[in-house]
């Protein structure tokens, strides 16, 4: 069976990692308000 990968570009996970590290937005609140689970938005911090 296919799995069905999102893929987003690199400003908008620009945005959202700028938005955890300059506001106090947490992990859920993101992912609650953009759709984007906190595992990805964590991966996106490591890299």
């Amino acid at each position: 069976m296919k799995q069905n990968v999102k893929r987003y570009d690199e400003d908008f996970k620009r945005i959202l990692v700028n938005l955890y590290n300059i506001t106090n937005h947490s992990y859920k609140s993101l992912e609650s308000e953009y759709g984007v689970a906190a595992a990805t938005i964590q991966r996106w911090l490591r890299i």
